[in-house]
């Protein structure tokens, strides 16, 4: 979130423009709020004061975590949560490892964990400073003490889900003149009462044959069906369901689209992705329970690789990744997979692990060299020993010889 009192600057602002502020979120009865605390600030501080307080206590703070924060290895962190009075004091002290102060930037505080009980009203929560013993207050290596500029952050509950929604292909790599599958995913946040999924697929060099439901989520739906044209590469997947029977909450495959290479053609990559050009929109529509409500789910679309048996041209050559690069999961937040997509501009000893809150690793997932190009793994929620992981934020870490990155995730339960 950019700060609009320090757009245009050309230098730091003074410690009166420092900055604490509360992420925003929609949510639902029954569900996890997760909320970033961020904070800016001019000049070196070595200890921070933030009281919180909720405007409904009936929302549940369980926890704050200071994991990826800009205090992360701070030597003194103290939390002291009241559920009663809906309140959350987070102090830290000492800066660093040996005791340095924190230097001027932006970035995260911390990150805090509530719950919204069951049957949970309509109702917008205000997430405000208070005064719990001490004020907000950010001091200085100076010793002197000032209150920061502070944005509240809000909890907006509704019946209506808030819709994490969202569709993703698997990848293939094939040869010219193979017929190939990709299977095409789905996590869906309330029961579905009908799916539009129109498709396109550019390439000179695959045409569409069939589609399959066997084993599938959809494999008991109502109406099924694949139109598609292979003159201009376009493909409508639509399923119905009876509204006693709606495909229920989950994760996993709807359907399964077999296709073929053509030998003759030359296209090298070809992306499996959405469309808004072709007879019908992409959503998922709710059942009589949300009076049969449209949404537009989060699409990532998938990628085929096919080898020609050729030397590699410039053309080819630029269609290969320039640079090292790590998706966010989808779907997130998760129950209980999840599929995490990656980016490699050449062979490399890739390590891609999974953590929890506390920085300790559950899960390795990826261990090899693989060539450069377009990768993805599905985790599936649990841990090495093949254990179901619980309802949190976890980290999923890469790692080659050239770079690492980072990001989080949530499974939700």
């Amino acid at each position: 979130m950019a700060l609009s009192s320090l757009a245009g600057a050309q230098q730091l602002p003074s410690a009166s423009t420092d900055t604490l502020w509360i992420d925003s979120i929609a949510t639902h009865s029954g569900q996890k709020a997760v909320l970033d605390i961020t904070f800016s600030n001019a000049d070196s501080v070595i200890a921070m004061d933030v009281p919180l307080k909720l405007s409904d206590p009936a929302i549940i703070i369980d926890s704050v975590s200071f994991v990826g924060s800009r205090i992360e290895n701070n030597l003194f962190t103290i939390v002291t949560i009241d559920s009663t009075l809906g309140t959350c004091k987070i102090g830290a002290l000492y800066f660093g490892q040996d005791n340095t102060p924190i230097g001027p930037g932006k970035g995260l505080f911390a990150t805090m964990f509530m719950g919204i009980p069951d049957e949970y009203p309509d109702n917008l929560v205000v997430i405000d400073t208070t005064l719990i013993v001490t004020h907000l207050t950010f001091s200085s290596v100076s010793s002197t003490s000032h209150t920061p500029e502070f944005r509240r952050g809000y909890i907006d509950n509704s019946y209506i889900p808030a819709f994490p929604d969202s569709v993703w292909v698997s990848d293939a790599s094939i040869g010219a003149g193979d017929q190939f599958s990709v299977a095409i995913n789905a996590y869906n946040s309330e029961p579905l009462y009908h799916i539009s999924l129109p498709l396109e697929y550019l390439s000179d060099n695959v045409n569409f044959d069939s589609m399959t439901l066997t084993g599938t989520r959809t494999e008991n739906a109502l109406l099924a069906n694949a139109m598609y044209d292979n003159t201009d590469k376009k493909l409508l997947i639509t399923f119905g369901f009876a509204d006693g029977a709606l495909m229920p909450v989950g994760s996993g495959p709807i359907a399964v689209l077999h296709f073929t290479t053509l030998s003759s053609g030359t296209t090298a990559t070809v992306s499996i992705d959405t469309t808004d050009a072709y007879i019908s929109d992409f959503y998922f529509q709710f059942g009589e329970f949300f009076n049969y409500l449209k949404i537009y789910p989060a699409f990532a679309p998938g990628t085929v690789s096919i080898d020609l048996g050729t030397a590699v041209d410039e053309e080819t050559a630029s269609q290969m990744p320039m640079e090292f690069r790590l998706e966010q999961n989808v779907p997130n937040p998760f129950n209980p997979t999840t599929a995490i997509a990656y980016t490699l501009p050449e062979r490399s000893h890739v390590r891609l692990e999974v953590y929890d809150i506390l920085g300790q690793r559950v899960r390795t997932l990826v261990d090899d060299v693989l060539p450069p190009g377009n990768h993805s793994v599905v985790f599936d929620g649990s841990d090495g020993n093949g254990r179901p992981l619980a309802t949190g934020v976890y980290l999923y870490v890469i790692k080659t010889d050239r770079m690492t990155q980072s990001k989080k995730m949530l499974l939700m339960k």
